[in-house]
């Protein structure tokens, strides 16, 4: 999603600096000179009403409590990358709180950390120490009794916000509110909870997004996220022009709102609204009855969840009170009308075929409305054209509806059921669930079922009935070859790709014990509304069978299985531990195929996969924070060219094939890996930025191989990058191949 082009002056000056004359980027000034706190580089400036223009320098470990007027909120302002206590957030926010409201405020200055032209990662690296400090400072006038722990509120912006977050970490008391203006996103996207801002760093944590496509981050972070103007590329009256110049128009419009909304008259009012759908398609006016809160200064700590507005293009940006505005259908361009109504059904479907009707509902009754249900969708047959007005509005509707609006259960209220039935529907099939899996939810279910694939018999498969203590006698399974059990994504099923390439793969260059699990009934349109259940009943289902093979005196334990799991069956995997007792051995690897996001977050390590479920984890993404999760959840994380946008993938027909082609194209890679005698040689590299710019040069040694002969002893992040064309894989990219432990498939 993000448009690295904008990046390229940053990228390009980073570069020359790096190769060029070693005195541009002076290193003492671009490393933190102290690891403890306090530090000489870490300052605490105290501002009051009086004194604006002279404030005072306070000591970190005795800030003298004669310095402070009784009872008067704190406010700390922590800026960002080549910021100081002059420049934003301070800039936008600091006199505005001064003049108007009766606080101190604390500006936070460690800019002789974050120099222009110091590298931005080193920035990132000593977040850690200024967070730290700033904990040491917070706890210091806790213990002098000068403030209570809820007088106290951290604003940062970009960094700030993320150095905001971390702090908790070192507190002595929680922190009870944050405000993250923009929190920065590279550097951080890959890094774990408790090292970048998040909803357990304070009481209420609010967040207001301005750009997240480039230099901020999109999901939600806080209790209450706020997205102004989230239709548009940029914010409203920022264009190309000052898109990038350091001065980023969309970043800075966080600390910009933030300081209009203390003293706006108007106020920066921001609604729930049904979803992310209903807002990129201006139908919020339907959703009155949900809840509106003020973005900014004055938002309501009762306030959860994510929340949507717009702003004028000039200041005043606030635009007040929002209006109820119902848009009718009929009013609309009907070319616009045409691509909505595609992008609802490719939502639904993803078949060959040129004309389809729908036939069942989505979730949002603006598609029931706009859909009529059983219109014909011509427009599908030659997919989604993309106007250059409107492609990027399509391509943010199309993600945002997959990735944020799964709430199916919402489907069954009335007024959907209503529409339905207005629209010709029949009511006992608007809403689809226990067709698709029929009761009682016991294991075995005759709709998850499990194949052996032996070289043997490829051709015909046997079944394993679980139930049968003679079965696996009845088949050729040999528990001296390897055994593979491949777990297919949403839509899928044994005879569906990948599993039949997997096994054709795999019987290439050896023999194998391939268990392909065919539970396609549980996860197929339209029983959208068991996709977040049928998993983990799965999951159940996997683990009797992985108990059948462990007790059986042909079989084999756990510890010897490796599964392979694509998108949804990644994280089905991961919940076969779950079923296992410790007595029972433990799974000996999981290799998980871009894992999907749908309804794995990455919060829950019960529910989603993590590296507790195998001895060994290996997780390859291809469409990290599309369709596929983002942070790393194995022992070794594989980044292909990035994580996301895959070379091969550009130029799709469709804004739908795209997104689609991203996520389905780690199964060939891995395919690949199998029988191929380059290998994919994955290197180590602290996160995504340093990766774009060029800044990992591992040695030869801490190369890895992504896929099947991945070595188990692999850890941390890895990025590797492919072909446009297969073969994908490059081979070894270190100086010689003297370190390489890969030699290629022996046929």
């Amino acid at each position: 999603m993000c448009e690295y082009w904008m990046l390229l002056p940053l990228l390009l000056l980073l570069l020359l600096a790096r190769n060029g004359d070693s005195q541009l980027i002076p290193s003492e000034l671009c490393v933190a000179a102290q690891q403890q706190c306090p530090n000489s580089r870490i300052n605490f400036w105290l501002y009051t009403n009086s004194t604006r223009d002279s404030p005072t320098l306070l000591n970190p470990l005795n800030p003298l409590e004669q310095l402070f007027e009784p009872r008067l909120p704190l406010k700390i302002l922590i800026h960002g990358f080549v910021g100081n206590r002059s420049l934003t957030p301070n800039l936008e926010v600091r006199d505005v709180l001064l003049q108007t409201q009766a606080v101190h405020v604390i500006s936070v200055d460690y800019g002789s950390l974050v120099k222009w032209p110091c590298y931005y990662p080193w920035a990132v690296q000593n977040a850690r120490v200024v967070s730290k400090c700033l904990a040491q400072f917070i706890d210091s006038l806790l213990e002098a009794g000068i403030y209570r722990r809820e007088d106290i509120h951290l604003i940062g912006f970009s960094l700030g916000a993320q150095i905001a977050g971390m702090s908790a970490n070192y507190v002595q008391q929680p922190l009870a509110r944050i405000t993250g203006l923009d929190p920065a996103g590279p550097g951080f996207m890959t890094k774990w909870r408790h090292e970048k801002l998040d909803a357990s760093d304070a009481d209420f944590v609010d967040v207001i997004h301005t750009d997240p496509f480039v230099f901020s981050m999109l999901p939600p972070m806080g209790h209450a996220d706020f997205y102004p103007n989230l239709e548009h590329l940029n914010q409203r009256g920022c264009s190309y022009v000052n898109q990038w110049r350091f001065y980023n128009c969309n970043h800075y419009r966080a600390a910009v709102y933030y300081g209009e909304s203390i003293v706006s008259d108007r106020g920066f009012w921001a609604q729930q609204c049904g979803g992310w759908l209903q807002f990129f398609t201006q139908r919020c006016g339907l959703y009155s009855h949900m809840p509106n809160t003020q973005m900014g200064y004055f938002v309501s700590e009762n306030a959860t969840g994510s929340y949507f507005l717009s702003t004028h293009e000039k200041h005043p940006f606030a635009k007040g009170p929002l209006v109820d505005v119902v848009i009718e259908v009929a009013d609309s361009n009907d070319l616009a009308r045409e691509k909505c109504v595609c992008v609802c059904y490719c939502l639904l479907h993803n078949k060959n075929k040129q004309q389809q009707r729908v036939n069942y509902l989505t979730i949002d009754p603006f598609c029931l409305e706009l859909c009529r249900l059983n219109m014909p969708l011509n427009c599908c047959r030659s997919g989604i054209e993309s106007s250059s007005s409107s492609s990027w509005r399509l391509l943010l509707l199309l993600f945002t509806c997959i990735v944020f609006n799964a709430d199916f259960a919402a489907a069954q209220n009335p007024a959907v059921v209503a529409a339905a039935v207005a629209a010709g529907q029949n009511q006992s099939n608007v809403y689809v669930t226990e067709s698709c899996l029929e009761k009682p939810y016991r294991c075995p279910h005759p709709k998850i079922q499990f194949y052996l694939y032996t070289r043997r018999t490829q051709e015909q498969p046997e079944f394993i009935d679980v139930l049968d203590a003679n079965a696996l006698y009845y088949t050729h399974f040999n528990p001296r070859h390897a055994t593979k059990i491949i777990i297919h994504g949403f839509g899928g099923g044994r005879l569906l790709s990948p599993s039949p390439d997997l096994r054709e793969a795999y019987f290439a260059v050896g023999d194998y014990n391939i268990i392909i699990v065919d539970y396609s009934d549980a996860v197929k349109e339209p029983c959208l509304s068991q996709m977040e259940w049928a998993p983990r009943f799965g999951s159940l289902c996997i683990s009797q069978l992985v108990k059948y093979l462990a007790r059986h005196p042909r079989g084999v334990q756990p510890d010897d299985l490796h599964f392979i799991g694509y998108s949804v069956g990644a994280h089905i995997a991961g919940l076969v531990a779950n079923y296992l007792k410790p007595d029972e051995g433990k799974i000996g690897r999981i290799t998980a195929l871009d894992p999907t996001i749908f309804f794995y977050a990455g919060a829950n390590n019960s529910r989603d996969l993590d590296t507790s479920d195998a001895h060994f984890v290996d997780v390859m993404h291809t469409g990290a924070g599309i369709l596929g999760q983002w942070h790393s959840s194995g022992h070794a994380d594989f980044y292909v060219n990035g994580g996301t946008r895959q070379p091969a993938c550009v130029g799709s027909a469709t804004l739908f094939q795209t997104l689609a082609c991203d996520h389905t194209k780690v199964t060939p890679y891995f395919i690949e890996s199998i029988t191929s005698t380059r290998g994919f040689y994955a290197g180590p590299c602290p996160n995504l930025f340093t990766y774009l710019i060029g800044w990992c040069e591992p040695k030869d040694s801490e190369y890895v191989l992504m896929g099947e002969h991945c070595s188990h002893k692999a850890r941390g992040n890895y990025y590797v990058t492919t072909n446009a064309k297969a073969p994908f894989a490059r081979g070894f990219p270190g100086k010689g191949r003297a370190n390489g432990e890969y030699q290629g498939v022996r046929r």
